[in-house]
């Protein structure tokens, strides 16, 4: 969502509004899950391999062996974990520029940039997490709230010279970041599969 807004309040100043909203949801994969880790090579392997038993239950490790015993199913992993990402985003600022001599056009803006960020991973005891102890459910909350202003002041000089354009842009810009974060794990949490 979207809304800009800008107005020629006089014939030397103009001023303006510019602001945005965004939500994301995303499922992500874990560590695991990247194609450079071993267990996430699984991801890469033949197609022909069986991903479902004669029963029509998931294999949960068909690769398994002895020596690497954390291939799981790439199926079971998205079926059985939920690994998900909740963001919201809001982007706001506000301008005044003024043509306050000849040739000169001095613009400053104030704005802010907030984002709310949910993270939530629930893993099934029954998977590989390099992480956790094998057998183990994990219920993991990562939440992210950073907030950020910024100030932006310039001053431009533009002159026409005959068959020429001479322009000197000058600029100066401060920001202040602020971010909180928190972070609960539960572990050998019951619950169904």
């Amino acid at each position: 969502l979207r809304f800009n807004f800008s107005n020629q309040q006089k014939s030397w100043l103009r001023l303006g509004l510019d602001s945005s909203f965004s939500y994301t949801r995303q499922e992500y994969p874990t560590y695991e899950d990247n194609p450079a880790t071993l267990s996430g090579w699984a991801y890469l392997a033949a197609p022909l391999n069986p991903v479902r038993q004669q029963n029509g239950e998931l294999l949960m490790k068909p690769f398994y062996s002895v020596s690497i015993p954390f291939f799981d199913s790439p199926v079971a992993r998205q079926q059985y974990n939920e690994f998900s990402l909740n963001a919201y985003r809001m982007l706001g600022s506000t301008f005044a520029e003024g043509n306050f001599l000849k040739h000169f056009y001095l613009k400053t803006e104030v704005g802010g940039d907030l984002m709310l960020s949910y993270n939530n991973e629930i893993s099934d005891p029954r998977l590989y997490l390099s992480n956790i102890p094998p057998g183990t459910r994990q219920i993991l909350n990562f939440n992210v709230n950073r907030s950020r202003i910024i100030n932006t002041n310039t001053l431009r000089y533009n002159r026409n010279l005959g068959d020429h354009e001479l322009s000197l842009l000058f600029g100066q810009e401060t920001q202040q970041e602020t971010q909180k974060t928190f972070k609960g794990i539960g572990r050998g949490i019951a619950g169904g599969n």
